[in-house]
């Protein structure tokens, strides 16, 4: 009768499908392997520690450069060769577990704020470990989470503490000398010393900018709810009036700001502008600006007529190109790993729909 398959032609069928059956198979373990083998490599890449883009820069008197990386600290001389770099894995590991900051002293000695570990260390100008101090805790001269850390002209030690709220100063061998509460911080960005030795602390959330003398009295804060910057970057302080200087992230722009909160936009001329991702900006000596592009894994210098160079000499340039190869290695397996677990759910599907038939 029309519409029964014969025995013959039923057997062909179940062929048919245990063939395309078996294709499939075939094709999901590929698919497995080829998951697993991505997901290793993709994982091994992002245990590295220094994949990401440029986080901070500071430039001491000789004009040598200091560069952080992820958890770790390059030195460069002012041509762009290397000198040393601290935060060097041993036995897969590094001496900083996790988020740090840095600050360098006129002498050239480097102080590093491991939060996770609650440590201020100090390392001397050829990058030899001399001291380490601090603990968890709320008491004095503990920590519970170091945002940023900043030195003055003298050697002390000023430390950001955002769950604890507040300023702690120290002096250059780790002695406690005051603490300033500041009050409930959603994202500190910065701290920094004027040229008067005051101490300015900037929340990027609440857009304000808070001064305290270097006796740890709160003396001002300036609001900039209503400004024109749509993310606060970095600020440092360049002139004899101690103007701030400002990074905007999302623009970018880099604005003068004067102690009275009145701003003015720098005339700088940004190439590829709308790339650009300002992490962090200093000073030199000579005036300069000096800012790291963090997506673009560039240290872009700007002089006093606002003209940028790309400042890629030596080792430092080739750094920097290596961490972008890399970069871009991780963003192309991230893909793939995704597009991998997408088509394996789809495989799945399929088998078990030939399944119910």
């Amino acid at each position: 009768m029309e519409g029964f398959l014969s025995s013959t032609e039923r057997r062909k069928q179940r062929a048919a499908y245990r063939a395309q059956s078996r294709k499939i198979y075939v094709i999901f373990g590929l698919l497995i392997i080829a998951f697993l083998f991505v997901s290793k490599y993709y994982q091994t890449l992002e245990q590295e520690e220094t994949y990401s883009g440029p986080k901070k820069i500071q430039v001491d008197n000789s004009g040598n450069i200091y560069l952080q990386l992820q958890n770790q600290i390059f030195k460069f001389d002012k041509e762009g060769n290397q000198l040393f770099w601290i935060g060097k894995p041993e036995n897969g590991q590094g001496p900083f577990d996790g988020y740090i900051d840095f600050s360098v002293d006129d002498k050239e000695n480097i102080y590093v704020a491991d939060s996770k570990n609650k440590k201020i260390y100090l390392y001397n100008k050829e990058g030899a470990l001399l001291s380490a101090f601090g603990k968890q805790g709320s008491s004095e001269g503990e920590f519970k989470s170091i945002i940023k850390i900043s030195v003055d002209e003298v050697g002390n030690i000023y430390v950001l503490d955002m769950y604890n709220a507040r300023v702690q100063a120290f002096s250059n061998d780790g002695k406690f000398l005051w603490f300033c509460k500041i009050g409930v911080m959603m994202v500190p960005d910065e701290i920094t010393i004027d040229k008067e030795g005051k101490i300015i602390v900037i929340d990027a959330q609440k857009d304000n900018i808070s001064t305290i003398s270097s006796s740890g009295k709160r003396l001002k804060t300036i609001n900039l709810r209503n400004s024109k910057l749509l993310g606060l970057a970095g600020i440092i302080t360049t002139d004899t009036s101690n103007n701030y200087i400002i990074a905007d992230y999302f623009t970018p722009n880099i604005w003068k700001i004067d102690s009275a909160g009145k701003e003015e936009k720098l005339n700088v001329d940004f190439s590829k502008k709308e790339k650009i991702a300002i992490s962090d900006i200093t000073s030199d000596e000579n005036g300069n600006l000096w800012v790291v592009d963090e997506r673009q894994f560039v240290v872009l210098k700007i002089d006093a007529e606002g003209k940028t160079k790309s400042f890629m000499s030596n080792d430092l340039g080739n750094l920097l190109k290596e961490l972008e190869s890399k970069w871009k290695r991780i963003m192309l397996m991230r893909r793939l790993y995704l597009i991998l677990i997408f088509t394996l759910v789809l495989i799945s599907l399929v088998l078990l729909l030939y399944k119910k038939r």
